[in-house]
């Protein structure tokens, strides 16, 4: 393009160019004083500007290129009355101000600025779009409305109209605004001729405030309806809009200005948002309890049936008297069974509601110890537990969580061993700096490649019995003390599962690996 400070050869991709080519050449001709500047590059240089700006800029046009664009329109003297559209540039959103600019004729004055983020088929921002509209040569011109076509045209991204007198008489519409009303007939005839519609939705009464006060109006996302001649039907619409009063010489106001867009789209856009966010909120609700329901069945199911093996332990036949030493040992087993019971129940409250857990100082080894005999009392005989955790190792962490982990990798590692061969389930623990790795292995055939990619996710399970959640725990359980669980091998020889807690709640340095598997 002629007036473009872009060069083909700056390497930019060609689709870019031709956006922006594209654009400059929609503006070349507009009547609406237009620039370009690049969108790639955080100074945003003015890339073209058109006849009408130089008009408006009262200089030639080219001064403007390659200048940084808020250097350009800004008021030097007011850095803030420019605020909102440094900030939009900055954000990449498209909009409208009222605003003072100050380029070319030394005194600033006011002007709407629209501004409009030009992007490639890929959604990538390339270039902003400045249309300005002077409000002060409008108030000037207001005898004349031939002379404010120059400064208003069509071609203007949002709907404009501007009326005169009390009575608000239509002396110029844009295409986007008749567009917008439905209607053609508007000039000479009142808003409330034209429009009665929106008489009752206080848009009259706005337009009757801003003519006798002076003091703009900005409204965003008001409801509006508009009749369509055609069908005599209402329309629901949604508009972003601006009433800026206009003066004479003398100060005082003849009319207003009116800018604005239809932003329906957006606002129902908005709307199903809202209620797929309701919707996903509702069926989040009724997972979350589905997941507490499997969950407790999960992890409930353990210690219920230690209890239920305790008790089986101790009938004695018809007539003869149970064994005292027996009796006592379920009650003992009983009891901590059913105090654990009621701890994952309390545990799995905290986990709903993502809470910390409560530290404290424990025996690590007795802890595991507590867990093999829980796993023992329903596992099968042949199975041999290796508890090879120092007896002086202390960790500072959730007690009973950290148990239920132990108690699902443990359970786990007894329902992958084979029958047909020696079964050995070995724990060991030591410190890695920041606070302890616990590893649970065993010997059984190893973990198949499908359900390592989910093994820490709610997933269905392979087992007959069993929902595909105990891993998943297990890892919402370790997150919550900030450490990490992972599968640390597995193959024809066994598996071992590894999880490290942190001695605090500070993310440690190094706590393993973030994949759920690593050789």
């Amino acid at each position: 393009m002629s007036n473009s400070a872009r060069q083909a050869d700056t390497g930019e991709p060609a689709g870019h160019r031709s956006a922006i080519d594209a654009l400059a050449d929609a503006a070349r001709g507009s009547r609406l004083p237009t620039i370009i500047a690049d969108g790639l590059a955080e100074s945003r240089l003015v890339l073209f500007a058109n006849n009408a700006f130089r008009a408006i800029a009262c200089g030639a046009c080219e001064k403007a290129l390659g200048q940084p664009l808020m250097r350009l329109i800004g008021d030097r003297s007011d850095p803030s009355a420019v605020a909102p559209l440094q900030a939009a540039l900055d954000d990449g959103r498209s909009g409208f101000w009222q605003m003072r600019l100050a380029f070319g004729r030394g005194n600033p004055f006011s002007a709407v600025v629209y501004l409009t983020c030009v992007r490639d088929p890929l959604g990538d921002l390339v270039a902003h779009c400045i249309n300005i509209v002077d409000l002060a040569s409008l108030g000037c011109a207001s005898r004349d409305h031939g002379s404010i076509s120059p400064l208003i045209c069509d071609q203007a991204p949002g709907f404009i109209a501007i009326s005169r007198g009390e009575n608000h008489t239509f002396e110029y519409t844009n295409a986007s605004y008749r567009d917008f009303v439905k209607r053609s007939d508007l000039i000479g005839r009142t808003v409330a001729e034209a429009l009665p519609e929106i008489i009752g939705e206080g848009f009259l009464a706005v337009l009757d405030e801003v003519y006798r006060t002076g003091v703009p109006f900005r409204g965003s996302d008001l409801p509006i309806s508009i009749r369509d001649p055609a069908t005599g039907r209402l329309q629901q619409h949604w508009i972003d809009v601006l009433y800026q009063p206009m003066r004479d010489e003398s100060g005082t106001i003849t009319g207003l200005f009116c800018e604005g867009y239809d932003v329906t789209g957006l606002h129902e856009m908005n709307e199903v948002v809202a209620d797929l966010e309701m919707r996903i909120s509702h069926v989040s609700r009724l997972n979350a309890m589905g997941t507490m329901a499997a969950t407790l069945a999960h992890e409930l199911n353990q210690p219920l049936m230690a209890i239920s093996n305790y008790l089986a332990g101790v009938r004695s036949d018809k007539g003869q008297a149970p064994d005292v030493t027996r009796l006592a040992t379920a009650i003992d087993g009983i009891r901590e069974t059913s105090e654990r019971a009621l701890g994952i129940i309390n545990r799995l409250r905290q986990l709903t509601k993502n809470r910390k857990p409560s530290r404290e100082q424990f025996n690590l080894r007795e802890a595991i110890e507590e867990c093999v005999r829980l796993v023992r009392s329903s596992c099968r005989t042949w199975i041999v537990f290796d508890n090879q955790t120092p007896s002086d190792l202390i960790m500072n962490a959730d007690r009973i969580m950290i148990q239920q982990v132990l108690i699902n990798l443990l359970q786990n590692a007894c329902e992958a061993l084979l029958e047909n061969r020696p079964s050995v389930v070995t724990i060991s623990a030591g410190g890695n700096g920041d606070g302890l790795v616990v590893c649970v292995a065993d010997n059984g055939p190893g973990v198949s490649p499908a359900a390592i990619a989910s093994m820490f996710s709610w997933t269905v399970t392979s087992k007959d019995e069993g929902m595909g959640i105990g891993l998943s725990i297990c890892r919402t359980i370790i997150d919550l003390h900030r450490g990490k669980i992972w599968l640390e091998r597995t193959g024809p020889e066994g598996s071992e599962f590894r999880f490290t807690v942190p001695s605090s709640d500070r993310p440690a340095a190094n706590q393993g690996t973030d994949a759920p598997f690593r050789h």
